[in-house]
């Protein structure tokens, strides 16, 4: 009986926002079964920047805002791409490639792909159990 009042009080005070992930516009980024990568995507127009996130629900249209949250529901305004890699880097996503677009009205858009590092290291210790 003690045992399972005890279980029971880790559960109910587990911080669970530290499971959470950001969110935008109002969606969590899925779990790790769902999505292994994403895309941050990042362009000047004049004197502004705009910052896009894409886990497969983005419509690929820069002519809206996405609006970001963090795990605790605080809002997040991101001035470039390069901060919001920085800030998804340190909620567990790592650096896997980057490039530049031009877009048919010449805007240059940059793009960074991030990878889950949970699927990094389950992939490195697959490669190692094999000998590679």
């Amino acid at each position: 009986m003690r045992k399972r009042i005890i279980t029971f009080l880790l559960y109910a005070f587990l911080p669970w926002n530290a499971l959470a992930q950001l969110q935008v516009d109002g969606k969590p980024i899925p779990g790790a079964d769902e999505v292994t990568y994403i895309t941050v995507h990042g362009y000047a127009f004049h004197s502004s920047s705009r910052v896009f996130i894409d886990f497969g629900q983005w419509d690929g249209r820069f002519n809206r805002r996405q609006e970001f949250k963090s795990p605790e529901d605080k809002p997040l305004g991101f001035r470039n791409a390069i901060e919001a890699v920085n800030y998804l880097a340190a909620q567990g996503w790592e650096l896997d490639d980057s490039g530049i677009a031009i877009r048919e009205n010449g805007f240059r858009v940059d793009f960074y792909v991030l990878k889950r590092k949970e699927k990094l290291l389950q992939e490195s210790g697959k490669a190692s159990s094999l000998g590679l």
